[in-house]
């Protein structure tokens, strides 16, 4: 099942803005890609299950695919976001 995920506001201007600016070395779009898939994907793999891939990262949020329909519910009951099923 795939979801779609808007990271809260406060996260994305303080936590990522602070990650961008420690590593000037690394172009924007993959600071945000990195800060993104450090952060949630640890989070996911240490409360749900390593199965799932993070795609389609924007500054916004992300995209998020489980093999498992029972991993992503967890997913929506403990962090919310929106199932792209219908689409």
């Amino acid at each position: 099942m795939k979801i779609e995920y808007e990271v809260a506001g406060g996260h994305r201007r303080g936590d990522m803005e602070n990650f961008i600016a420690a590593n000037p070395a690394l172009d924007t779009e993959i600071a945000q890609r990195t800060w993104i898939e450090q952060r949630f994907g640890k989070w996911i793999t240490d409360n749900i299950t390593e199965n799932f891939s993070i795609y389609e990262t924007t500054p916004l949020g992300f995209r998020v695919d489980f093999p498992q329909n029972a991993d992503a519910l967890a997913f929506l009951r403990k962090l919310g976001g929106r199932s792209l099923e219908t689409e």
